[in-house]
């Protein structure tokens, strides 16, 4: 795996996608994304990611970020379902055309002007999938789960990070994107465990 910080954020990578589809007024492929049926435990072998001594760069470094990154750095994915790597292609493709549209360019240039080329959305959409694998991989190993107390006191919380941060109608995000919602308190409470259950250092 690449060595940036960034793309070892598994889910608020994956929500970029997700959220692009919905802007784009595709409103029926936000929630298009699914890891149903599949046995995530075929799919990824984790490595240890509780007892690790992690070393930041200085006291305002991420935890979440570098605890993430030493968790994926860690695991080994055993097998890519295709459907998600479709998913996450196809992702791409549509941001390239949308661009193409609103531009008034040919899809080859802009693939250029969004330093894209098939080989990246390739590599792209396979990071993607396997960031989302060990994160669930982790959520089932460590049995993190949401309780409907979760849901319940912290959604108005989430609705309104959706609202500000990505300009959608409140009442869109709370009937449209509830299960995305959810996912981002799953995404942070598991960052919390991990955070809690490993110990850090700063250069």
């Amino acid at each position: 795996m690449g060595r940036s910080v960034g793309k070892y954020i598994a889910f608020f990578l994956a929500l970029t996608c997700l959220l692009f589809a919905a802007a784009c007024g595709k409103k029926e492929e936000a929630g298009g994304l699914s890891y149903d049926g599949i046995k995530i435990e075929d799919c990824v072998r984790l490595g240890e990611y509780r007892g690790l001594s992690i070393t930041l760069d200085g006291e305002d470094a991420d935890r979440g970020s570098a605890v993430w990154q030493a968790v994926l750095e860690r695991a080994e994915i055993l097998d890519y379902p295709e459907s998600a790597v479709s998913y996450y292609t196809e992702q791409s493709e549509a941001r390239c055309r949308y661009y193409a549209k609103e531009n008034r360019v040919s899809y080859e240039e802009a693939m250029t002007a969004l330093g894209l080329s098939e080989e990246k959305i390739s590599e792209d959409a396979r990071r993607l999938v396997a960031n989302d694998l060990i994160f669930r991989a982790v959520v089932l190993d460590a049995g993190i789960t949401l309780t409907e107390d979760d849901k319940t006191r912290y959604f108005d919380k989430y609705v309104d990070k959706y609202v500000e941060n990505w300009g959608y109608e409140r009442d869109y995000v709370k009937n449209e994107l509830a299960d995305l919602v959810y996912d981002s308190m799953l995404y942070d409470k598991t960052t919390e465990y991990l955070i809690r259950n490993n110990s850090f250092l700063y250069e």
